[in-house]
């Protein structure tokens, strides 16, 4: 029996997977090698991701639909950001310096009542 084909890649989604597979392997290879000057251009790389994630969304053919659908998927994954995001604003985080860099350090409640 011959395997059946699927559908050929568009080119939307060659350009995704070669996103992800240079996103996944330049962090492992950064962090591994512990190169801080190629982790602004590493966030750079992997915002373009936001890009992508919009031309799949305003695609004109029945994908564009499909894929809006889908990131309703990601909503669980969004509210946690925003949690994670607000709790930098808590008022018992203070900013210092140590080792030479800006880090925020919680100090305790600043109203325990």
């Amino acid at each position: 029996m011959k395997p059946t084909s699927s559908t050929p890649l568009t080119a939307l989604e060659k350009i995704t997977l070669a996103h992800v597979l240079i996103l996944l392997l330049s962090a492992s290879w950064i962090f591994g090698g512990n190169i801080w000057w190629l982790r602004p251009i590493l966030s750079a790389w992997a915002s373009l991701g936001l890009f992508i994630t919009i031309a799949a969304c305003l695609q004109e053919d029945g994908r564009g639909r499909e894929n809006r659908r889908r990131l309703w998927w990601l909503l669980p994954w969004a509210l946690l950001v925003v949690m994670v995001l607000s709790s930098a604003f808590n008022p018992s985080f203070r900013p210092m310096t140590a080792w030479g860099s800006s880090i925020l350090v919680n100090l305790g409640a600043k109203y325990p009542h």
